[in-house]
């Protein structure tokens, strides 16, 4: 990638991995409680 430290990219590709993962628990949630597809839930 051209990062002076490998840690960098690491850092980089684990947060993207990680929000990957918040993104397809959420879409699990969705389909668990019957919401919609792509329809965020409303907050008090």
């Amino acid at each position: 990638m051209g990062h002076s430290d490998i840690g960098i990219t690491g850092n980089i590709y684990s947060h993207l991995d990680f929000a990957s993962k918040l993104e397809s628990a959420d879409a699990l949630g969705n389909l668990i409680r019957g919401d919609r597809a792509g329809e965020q839930r409303k907050t008090a």
